[in-house]
């Protein structure tokens, strides 16, 4: 609300057309909603998470998953999505976070309300990958 309310100040400072102010208020809301929960659902042959509108959806294989930790995310490090070159953040919010340590060498963080059951949740996974698929 905060955002919407100084975007409206600046349209009006910066003289712009009324559709802009809704337009920019529109996206601020879609993205708003997107990154509001996250849902992770571990089968045995990978983890996947989406966003509430189902705006953004990310899985990983679980045979490329090498390491699996519980972390603890200083404030700092943000919320919502964050990509780099060989980590990636998924985080709604809390500060606790799972950390998966992949193949290639990428580590993707999910912030989890429930960290113990994701990580518990995917050594069930890797065992049951093993034993099943060989």
């Amino acid at each position: 609300m905060a955002v919407a309310v100084g975007v409206y100040f600046i349209m009006r400072l910066a003289v712009a057309p009324p559709w802009i102010f809704w337009l920019t208020l529109a996206v601020l809301i879609a993205v708003g909603l997107s990154t509001s929960s996250m849902t992770v659902v571990v089968t045995n042959r990978a983890v996947d998470w989406n966003g509430t509108l189902g705006l953004f959806h990310q899985s990983v294989d679980v045979a490329k998953i090498t390491a699996v930790s519980i972390v603890r995310l200083p404030f700092i490090s943000g919320y919502g999505l964050r990509i780099g070159r060989s980590s990636a953040l998924w985080r709604v919010s809390g500060s606790t976070a799972v950390r998966l340590t992949l193949t290639d060498g990428r580590t993707i963080f999910l912030g989890s309300a429930e960290p113990e059951r994701l990580v518990a949740a995917i050594n069930t996974a890797q065992q049951n990958r093993a034993r099943l698929f060989g």
